[in-house]
């Protein structure tokens, strides 16, 4: 009797030691398959940053408008939809200046700097109701200012009616400006309107930076 009470009582045991360690069994995998995924993550994210840095050295090669740059992140955006004004992540301890020229990562024009902080800046886009650029159509080279009053697209304004400038043209910076310097592309006209009246043409540009999806942007001098 008592020889049998203790082959059950070791057979308990033995269940109970068999028990712990199938749980442990399992905790250890998902330990493992935890730490697994959060390397993988973690591989992405060098991966993926690794991508970005060679993006903005290839950037940085392909610079034909400014002597200096600064590749910077914007941190705050106003309004969302069409914005005249965002807020980058470098300032006056990154060399940034009053005036310079904001770019998107295909060189094609944000706006100026109008504030600058000791580590942010405050841009005013395109987009801004103040902004007045002087540009160029590159097929005619008709010189015309381009202005937010048709939003979201852009108007050119001071082209006569007699231009054969088309749908399809590309508007560049004249250089005319003390900002801007000459060939940074603005956008596309993408209707032209010859009112019976009047000396100009009303014609709309499309802007080549898509604000919805700027995330990072090049500060040029």
């Amino acid at each position: 009797m008592l020889w049998r009470l203790r082959k059950e009582f070791v057979l308990v045991v033995c269940i109970f030691i068999s028990f712990l360690i199938f749980k442990k069994g399992k905790i250890c995998k998902k330990v493992d398959k935890g730490e697994e995924e959060f390397q993988k993550i973690n591989y992405e994210e060098v991966i993926e940053e690794n991508k970005r840095l060679r993006e903005l050295l290839k950037l940085k090669e392909n610079n034909r408008f400014f002597s200096k740059v600064i590749f910077a992140e914007i941190i705050s955006i106003k309004p969302f939809i069409f914005p005249g004004e965002i807020v980058v992540d470098k300032g006056e301890k990154d060399g940034v200046e009053k005036n310079m020229v904001v770019v998107a990562k295909d060189f094609s024009l944000v706006g100026r700097v109008i504030e600058v902080k000791d580590s942010s800046s405050k841009v005013f886009t395109i987009y801004h109701p103040s902004s007045r650029i002087s540009v160029i159509v590159n097929s005619t080279r008709d010189i015309g200012i381009l202005a937010p009053e048709c939003i979201p697209f852009l108007s050119l304004k001071f082209i006569e009616r007699e231009s054969r400038v088309c749908e399809g043209d590309v508007v560049v910076t004249s250089g005319f400006s003390e900002i801007f310097p000459k060939g940074i592309k603005v956008g596309k006209i993408i209707k032209i309107k010859r009112p019976e009246n009047g000396l100009f043409l009303k014609i709309y540009v499309k802007p080549f930076s898509c604000f919805s999806h700027l995330e990072e942007v090049i500060i040029g001098k």
